[in-house]
């Protein structure tokens, strides 16, 4: 009894840790033997498209494509392009596909990278003007400022100075900055100032915490 046709999936891990968001949702053809163009083609263009949507929505999103699910599409196109051109150089017309999906994936990569860039700027300014002393009280509830990087920090486990991990307790209100703890207040105080040195004092580091998200002085 000959086997069935190898599809797309078969080679793709399928669990819990692994978020597709959508790209499995469309039948992918069947693998044939010997691979062919179309085989590359589409196993390209899988792995362009969780490039292209890694990240790009939230985690409880169904859209959402994780860093695992990436890993796994672009390694399935290696392997398919592996067996299509057997050992061998790639063809010239493949060579330049990829060449042409490489430079447009550059351009929308840096794009992404200015427009988020952009955007956490304006969340971090608007955040902070919402826990102004003026407009909210002490007992909250605060918006969550994001660290320079774009990263929301509150429930995040972030690596601690001493090698070891922190997890960050949301700054709701002034008791919850008050309650940071010594690697508590040293990682958010890196987070938010990741080029200045971490002062000593405690007391200092919760001043400049709070500076940071809109409730100094």
């Amino acid at each position: 009894m000959a086997a069935q046709p190898q599809t797309p999936t078969d080679f793709l891990v399928q669990d819990q840790d692994h978020k597709y968001g959508s790209l499995l949702n469309v039948p992918l053809q069947a693998l044939n033997n010997p691979i062919s163009r179309e085989n590359v083609m589409q196993a390209q263009d899988l792995k362009e498209q969780a490039l292209t949507e890694r990240g790009k929505h939230l985690p409880n999103s169904a859209e959402y494509v994780n860093e695992a699910a990436t890993v796994a599409c672009v390694a399935y196109c290696e392997s398919v392009v592996a067996k299509f051109i057997g050992g061998a150089a790639a063809p010239q017309w493949f060579q330049n596909f990829q060449q042409n999906i490489a430079e447009q994936l550059d351009r929308v990569e840096e794009k992404l990278d200015k427009i988020n860039t952009h955007l956490a700027k304006v969340t971090i300014l608007a955040a902070r003007d919402s826990n102004d002393k003026r407009k909210t009280q002490p007992t909250g509830p605060f918006h969550q400022v994001p660290f320079e990087d774009g990263t929301w920090p509150w429930d995040e486990e972030v690596p601690g100075l001493n090698n070891d991990n922190i997890q960050l307790p949301p700054l709701i209100n002034d008791a919850a900055i008050e309650g940071l703890d010594g690697p508590q207040s040293s990682a958010y105080f890196l987070g938010y100032f990741p080029t200045q040195p971490i002062p000593c004092i405690i007391a200092q580091r919760k001043n400049a915490i709070r500076t940071a998200i809109g409730r100094g002085d």
